[in-house]
């Protein structure tokens, strides 16, 4: 029997494939009349769709469907009690994981964002607008500069669709953002978890060390020190 379930347990289920009815759709939800309306036109979310296939049912077919990965799991802070060395060594290791091998760092918000299907239309993808405020890695592409990200939320015809993302973007929160330039589009991928940047709190991902985090004392600091280390990437 599909599960059924309300709009709000869509967010938090973990893992879960199931039916959804008429629902109260939270804001914002990209609301469209038909699949159709999902599709890419253009030739650059034409392969975009391409590179967000997957295996799976088609969600036209399945009524609902609700795809949901797990959250990363926090790690523990093994740098408690370890010398400012070896947590200066731990936040370099940091640094060059997050900023090196991507196309793309900025400082910087997207829009609402606009969601699709890939291309055998077995799960969604969103699109987003950048906003540039401060560049860290800064790619030589024309602008406006299109950021995508797998997943997505979406009402087709009264119906809620779900397929959780891996690197979740807030619209309008200023974040740092890292990407990956999707071969053969102007469009780069969301190669990892934003840093969120509330006021002056920096909100890193679960899977950073609180220690690792707190030694980034602003939000200037963080960019200083990601552009010293993507001067350094090979």
């Amino acid at each position: 029997m599909a599960l059924r379930c309300l709009c709000a347990t869509i967010f938090i289920l973990a893992c879960a494939v199931g039916a959804v009815g008429h629902v109260q759709v939270p804001n914002p939800v990209h609301v469209v009349a038909d699949w159709s309306d999902l599709r890419p036109i253009s030739a650059d979310g034409k392969v975009r769709a391409e590179y967000y296939d997957r295996q799976g049912p088609r969600l036209p077919d399945v009524l609902g469907s609700v795809s949901m990965a797990p959250e990363p799991s926090p790690i523990p802070d093994f740098d408690v009690g370890r010398s400012p060395t070896a947590i200066a060594e731990a936040r370099t290791a940091y640094l060059k994981d997050t900023f090196c091998g991507n196309d793309l760092a900025v400082y910087g918000a997207v829009d609402q964002g606009r969601v699709f299907l890939n291309r055998r239309e077995t799960f969604l993808f969103t699109e987003y607008t950048l906003t540039a405020y401060r560049w860290i890695r800064q790619p030589e592409h024309p602008t406006p500069i299109t950021l995508s990200s797998s997943g997505g939320i979406v009402q087709v015809g009264g119906h809620v669709y779900s397929a959780s993302p891996r690197s979740s973007l807030e619209p309008v929160v200023p974040s740092i953002i890292v990407g990956r330039l999707i071969p053969r589009t102007n469009g780069f991928s969301v190669s990892k978890p934003p840093i969120k940047v509330l006021g002056k709190d920096l909100v890193f991902p679960s899977t950073v060390t609180a220690s690792v985090a707190a030694s980034f004392k602003s939000l200037d600091d963080l960019i200083a020190s990601a552009r010293a280390i993507s001067t350094k990437c090979p």
